[in-house]
């Protein structure tokens, strides 16, 4: 009986954190960790918008000129995409990251001239 009511109550907190509204703007710094050793911080914007069932992602350093996300994957809070910036030679930018309480926080990382650049992203709901 214990094990059905337990059983249960994950139940109900995994649909529930499903279910969870995270569209929005959330908007921060993305820390990079550049080839050669140094670090930058850049402003970055994720926008979450849910489309019926799916979720459509989109990402650029401000709200303006956002670029939607591709192989976008949900699973619960976690969410992880790929953004590819314009160009032939853009490499996609992929994003692995966990919605919440108003936050997005999660890895991002991207080849640059052959070499990784890999950071963290923090963003807070607008």
């Amino acid at each position: 009986m214990k094990t059905l009511r337990l059983l249960g109550i994950a139940l109900t907190l995994a649909i529930a954190a499903f279910a969870q509204d995270i569209s929005g703007t959330y908007s921060g710094p993305a820390k990079l960790e550049m080839p050669d050793g140094g670090q930058r911080e850049v402003n970055f914007t994720i926008v979450l918008k849910k489309d019926g069932e799916k979720l459509a992602v989109s990402a650029a350093p401000t709200t303006e000129g956002q670029i939607a996300a591709d192989k976008v994957e949900r699973a619960g809070s976690s969410i992880k995409f790929e953004v590819t910036p314009p160009g032939d030679t853009a490499e996609p930018v992929k994003f692995d990251v966990k919605v919440d309480g108003g936050k997005i926080i999660g890895k991002m990382s991207t080849i640059k001239r052959g070499q990784t650049v890999s950071g963290t992203v923090e963003l807070v709901r607008q």
